[in-house]
C-alpha cells in the first residue's frame, strides 16, 4: 500500500513474506509510529 499510495521513495525496495492475516487498517496501524 505504500508503494501503491506512492508513499515510497522510487529507489526503494521491499523484499519480504507474511503468513499473518492483517488488513490495511492493521498495517497502518502497527506502522505509523515509525514514520516521520
Amino acid at each position: 500500500w505504500l508503494f501503491r499510495d506512492g508513499l515510497l521513495p522510487e529507489n526503494a525496495f521491499i523484499v519480504g513474506y507474511a503468513r499473518s492475516r492483517l488488513t490495511v487498517a492493521d498495517i497502518r496501524k502497527q506502522s505509523e509510529p515509525f514514520f516521520k
